[in-house]
């Protein structure tokens, strides 16, 4: 489960979360499990988040920062990905089906 301050910080805002992780560069949120459906995310630096079995669907991730982001078997079902930068993600072979 991901910890308490992680998302605390993400729910007070992109100005906020980047501030946050532009103090701490080095930090690697663990976001395992959470359920973020729907929400807005646009232009959050994920750099190195692990989404693992995250609930992703529908959220608005335009212009976010994923590099080397975690998203084994996170749900991206409908999620709004318009320019966002997935280098070196880490996920598995994406369903057609």
């Amino acid at each position: 489960m991901a910890s308490v301050s992680s998302l605390e910080i993400i729910k007070q805002g992109v100005e906020i979360w980047n501030k946050f992780r532009n103090s701490y560069p080095d930090y690697q949120p663990r976001l395992n499990d959470v359920n973020l459906r729907g929400f807005d995310l646009r232009g959050f630096n994920l750099r190195g988040a692990c989404f693992h079995r995250a609930m992703l669907a529908e959220a608005d991730l335009r212009e976010a920062i994923l590099v080397d982001a975690d998203l084994r078997e996170a749900n991206l079902r409908g999620a709004s990905l318009h320019e966002v930068d997935l280098t070196y993600i880490i996920h598995e072979p994406w369903q057609t089906t």
